[in-house]
């Protein structure tokens, strides 16, 4: 444009300077140009706009004719150029930045908020501005809207600066506008991985003007030309009203970057991402909430496509802040320090598609979810072979809506890692199928976890605070728990559960390997440990697990009708805390059978204890705990009795069989 520039200045010093003779050549042939000329001798091609002359070394020299504007006759006529903007061909539109001052306002174009439509004008302005490298800027204006309908974005060198996100000045759709109303088509291109695309920055686009209900407001349809085409950039924009999508992205369609979007009020969803990769949303929102409390389906969709970033992005009031579901069989996404509440349904929905991913929600609230039928959707859903890690995510509830889960898992293979998340209510917490580390729930029934460990899968598998899960269906139902295995439960605190349906009713340690129909019905408490403390010579303290109340969980009970319960190697051991003191006793056998009810417990067989294996000093006259049926509780009830004015600590331990 500087030689173009040039030549029209020649003319326009040659018109002006005193009367000389030259003769001038014409043609309206495109193309045609003179084969030579003469010092003094101009020709013109009218059909292309060209001027063509001879330069002082003898070659032909040529220019574009332009038309003058009024800020280029002020340059040319009084010497101020204080309004003239150049463009310069070739110059890259990250150095047009960097000099400033290097766009095309949209008034040379006639672009005007008094038209009815200006598609026309907008889309030759920005086919200039894209050939050329240039930014195109839409001035503001004190008021209206510039009106346009199927505008298109011609190539990866397109700049579209508005006059700002905060202006009142709008980039609307015509009335019955019945096309996307901004595409980015698919271009030949030989760009590698994004490192050109368009820009559309500053501005406010509002599509309600629609006549097309299946319109997006920027669509970048597949490319079928590239396998990996050309995205966009959008930074500081405001979008409004699509019909169905706030902003499309088709397959292979990729890099792209959103940062600071606002896009609300869409009719679907706010940004699908349908077969594009390498996306990135930084400090964006989107918001479904439509007129009449109605709400979009998904503020974020993925439904195909890998790795994409969302940070510190907001998705609210829709059925699905953000729903992901066959991407690939790489990671599809990573959501961090953002915000996925208020939804009808799932703050996320994450479905592989039996497709193994490994998606990552990191530094993100769930407030308020499940918003159409409390107890009924859960905060995150991870579904059909999905990995997860979802890890420092903080769960709230500050409404009358409770949410079913805070994590569901349906039938995954893939490990799912939750740690480090908080929660802030006493509702439903968790199904875990996978990995569970430090995480603060307080307060929250089963299922839950507050620093547990669980790689468990299969129904019911869950694991309780400060407990460990492994296997499939290994069930930590208590506090302080273990329980690794097929099917295995630790029911009660402190309990440890091994091997294949293993129950743990009581805290001990419990193994099987087999079940004749119930979880249970055949194992073997290795380690079964009951405890006390007697301050005097009179008082029967009964022995416990935890010391507490006895109870149907703490003792030796015997749960199931026709079950046998049988102890031997039975050791019991009194303990002077405050000295050297101690007595040991050893009991051979002892045999438990409950019939149907907790009274019909008996004591079937009784080896008597075996006196004096080790007695001393101030304990060498202390007697034994009793050992009796107790059919309150149906089980077994050991009391021991200490001395007069000496705390004496208690152990009874054995090893038992339960067989029905």
């Amino acid at each position: 444009m500087i030689r173009a520039l040039a030549g029209a200045l020649a003319l326009v010093l040659a018109l002006a300077a005193p009367a000389a003779a030259f003769d001038i050549q014409s043609s309206t042939t495109p193309g045609n140009a003179p084969a030579a000329l003469s010092q003094g001798e101009i020709a013109i091609n009218r059909a292309d706009r060209t001027l063509f002359f001879k330069n002082v070394d003898g070659t032909l020299g040529r220019g574009a004719l332009l038309n003058a504007t009024a800020a280029g006759r002020s340059a040319v006529e009084q010497s101020d150029a204080s309004a003239l903007k150049v463009a310069l061909p070739g110059v890259t539109d990250t150095l047009a930045r960097v000099l400033g001052g290097l766009d095309v306002p949209s008034t040379l174009w006639g672009i005007s908020v008094a038209s009815a439509d200006n598609t026309a004008q907008i889309n030759a302005w920005l086919a200039y501005c894209n050939t050329y490298r240039v930014p195109c800027r839409l001035v503001g204006a004190t008021s209206g809207a510039y009106r346009a309908c199927g505008i298109v974005i011609p190539g990866p060198d397109t700049i579209l600066i508005g006059p700002g996100s905060a202006s009142a000045t709008l980039l609307t759709a015509t009335v019955g506008c019945a096309q996307d109303f901004i595409t980015v088509p698919a271009v030949a291109s030989t760009n590698t991985r994004g490192l050109r695309m368009p820009t559309i920055r500053d501005i406010v686009i509002d599509c309600r003007g629609y006549q097309n209900t299946a319109g997006h407001c920027i669509s970048l349809p597949e490319d079928t030309i590239n396998s990996y085409g050309t995205g966009i950039q959008i930074f500081n924009a405001y979008i409004d009203y699509a019909p169905k999508t706030g902003i499309y992205v088709g397959k292979n369609r990729g890099s792209g970057v959103l940062n600071n979007v606002m896009v609300y009020h869409y009719g679907e969803t706010g940004l699908t991402l349908d077969g594009a990769s390498d996306w990135n949303c930084l400090a964006s929102n989107f918001s479904g909430n439509l007129p009449n409390n109605n709400f979009a389906f998904a503020g974020v969709w993925i439904k195909a496509g890998a790795n994409s970033t969302f940070i510190q992005c907001r998705s609210y009031q829709n059925l699905y802040g953000l729903r992901s579901e066959y991407a690939s069989t790489s990671t599809p996404f990573t959501w961090i320090s953002g915000d996925l509440s208020a939804n009808t349904r799932n703050g996320a929905f994450i479905d592989s598609g039996n497709f193994t991913q490994a998606p990552v929600i990191s530094g993100t609230r769930f407030t308020n979810n499940s918003l159409e039928a409390t107890n009924t959707y859960s905060d995150i859903v991870v579904s059909r072979n999905t990995g997860a890690i979802i890890t420092g995510n903080i769960f709230m509830k500050s409404g009358s809506t409770i949410s079913k889960y805070l994590i569901e898992t349906v039938t995954p293979t893939g490990p799912i890692v939750a740690s480090g998340n908080s929660f802030n209510a006493t509702q439903p917490s968790y199904m875990p199928y996978g990995t569970a580390v430090s995480n603060d729930f307080p307060n929250v029934p089963i299922p839950a976890t507050d620093s547990g460990f669980t790689s468990s899968v299969g129904t019911g598998s869950y694991v309780n605070r400060w407990s460990t899960a492994g296997g499939f269906g290994a069930n930590a139902a208590g506090q302080y728990t273990t329980a690794l295995g097929r099917q295995v439960t630790a029911q009660v605190n402190h309990s440890v559960a091994l091997g294949a349906y293993s129950y743990a009713r009581r805290a001990g340690l419990a193994y099987s390997n087999a079940v004749f129909s119930t979880a249970g019905d055949t194992q073997v408490m290795a380690v079964d440990l009951l405890n006390g403390i007697t301050t005097d010579g009179s008082t029967a303290v009964r022995l416990t697990s935890d010391m507490q109340t006895a109870g149907a969980s703490n003792t030796f009970n015997v749960v199931e009708n026709n079950k046998k319960l049988v102890l031997s190697g039975i050791r019991i051991v009194a303990s002077d805390p405050a000295s050297t003191d101690f007595a040991v006793w050893d009991v051979d056998l002892v045999a438990i059978t409950r019939g149907t009810t907790a009274a019909s417990v008996s004591i079937a067989a009784y080896t008597p204890v075996v006196t004096a294996k080790a007695r001393t000093g101030a304990l060498s006259g202390l007697n034994p705990p009793s050992i009796a049926a107790d059919t309150t509780l149906g089980g077994l009830a050991v009391a021991a009795t200490g001395i007069a004015g000496t705390t004496l600590h208690w152990s009874f331990s054995a090893r038992t069989v339960e067989l029905k």
